[in-house]
């Protein structure tokens, strides 16, 4: 599954932040009892298969109708796209929704068996309940001087992934720190790290900026939390082993601010109960989720953007921020099983509404779009997320 980038710059996303201050139609969210369900086993998807429907040439009137078709069968939907969409199907309902569907429909089979993927990925038990040798302190088992350490070759945990953070801040004590921005609603820490070389300004007096990463707000999307950490690892290597490497002087006057795990509780509760868990595990009472910025971790995010930390207010202004996601693959007009991924800017709620740097936004998207193509070969489309995701 390729990685794709949602990339803010910081004016777009501050005004969000600050848009609720001073008005009296937000209306908060009212910790209630309806969502306290935890199950004791971890779900299974047995009989599941993943169906994607080409919709290359349809109106968007049909579109909508295969949505709410979906939706009345109460069937897990990963993506509405403007040209596929893609749902999670048991093999028995499968007949049923076909003969709901008017007309013909171009279908293809992305995933056959779900519950057998989900094997192949489930992640092995954490080094921290791993027994060691009679008297031997526990270790982590990874060489932090190679890119190549097996770390970087499967999904971990969300306390080993803290175990490999502090273990890059022991590795690299003159580059890395680390911070806890805030905790969740079950108490676990929203944790940052940070590469930066030198002082507050850069050599020879100028200025310095942060580029702030963001990752894994969607639980299920584990590959994007391990990119992070592999951009972490990465950077620092290259900073530490190469005094005239393009990292070391991107770091004379930028500190990279990485968060891997922006949120930890529903990342822990895709791994222990629901591999599909994409939300939180915020309390919400009986509201509909639809009030901008209630979420306790998006807080915790917009408050670092805005002030710092507790320990001290914000050093440097933001250059940028970028959200990373995992599922973003969008189908190209020569067929259905080519792919593309993307990097978008604001807004995803409107079409017709545009930030104030939208234009700054798209050059921005179209110089990383270019420069991913030059050294990877992979394309990356560019554009407003409404009119990539939704139109």
């Amino acid at each position: 599954m390729r990685a794709f980038l949602l990339a803010f710059a910081l004016p777009s996303v501050l005004a969000g932040f600050a848009s609720d201050a001073g008005q009296g139609g937000q209306v908060p969210f009212v910790a209630g009892d309806t969502h306290n369900y935890r199950p004791t086993t971890q779900e299974r998807y047995d009989g599941q298969s993943v169906k994607r429907f080409n919709l290359q040439g349809m109106s968007r009137d049909r579109r909508d109708m295969l949505v709410h078709v979906l939706n009345s069968f109460d069937l897990d939907i990963w993506r509405v796209g403007n040209a596929t969409v893609d749902v999670r199907v048991p093999f028995a309902l499968w007949n049923a929704v076909l003969s709901a569907l008017p007309g013909n429909w171009d279908v293809s089979t992305m995933i056959p068996d779900v519950q057998e993927l989900v094997e192949q990925t489930r992640p092995r038990p954490s080094l921290l309940a791993e027994p060691d040798e009679p008297g031997d302190p526990k270790h982590p088992p990874w060489d932090m001087n190679d890119i190549l350490t097996p770390f970087h070759d499967e999904y971990h945990s969300f306390d080993d992934m803290l175990l490999f953070g502090n273990a890059l801040v022991q590795a690299f004590p003159d580059l890395v720190t680390q911070t806890d921005l805030g905790t969740t609603e079950e108490g676990r820490p929203v944790r940052s790290w940070s590469i930066r070389a030198g002082q507050k300004k850069g050599e020879d007096d100028l200025p310095r900026y942060e580029f702030v990463v963001q990752s894994g707000q969607h639980a299920r999307e584990w590959v994007g939390p391990s990119s992070a950490l592999y951009l972490l690892h990465a950077i620092a290597l290259d900073a530490s082993h190469d005094p005239k490497g393009k990292w070391k002087e991107l770091l004379r006057s930028y500190t990279f601010t990485v968060v891997p795990m922006i949120n930890p509780d529903g990342y822990v509760y895709s791994h222990e109960h629901s591999r599909m868990w994409k939300k939180n595990r915020q309390e919400v009472g009986g509201l509909v989720c639809k009030e901008p910025f209630e979420a306790k971790e998006t807080r915790i995010m917009g408050n670092y953007l805005q002030n710092g930390t507790a320990d001290g207010e914000r050093e440097l202004p933001i250059k940028a921020f970028v959200d990373v996601h995992s599922y973003g693959q969008l189908c190209k007009h020569r067929g259905p099983d080519a792919i593309l991924t993307i990097v978008m800017f604001p807004y995803a709620y409107s079409c017709e509404d545009f930030p104030a740097d939208a234009e700054n936004l798209m050059e921005a998207g179209l110089g990383a779009a270019k420069a991913m193509r030059m050294s990877e070969g992979q394309s990356y489309q560019t554009g407003q997320a409404c009119d990539l995701t939704y139109r």
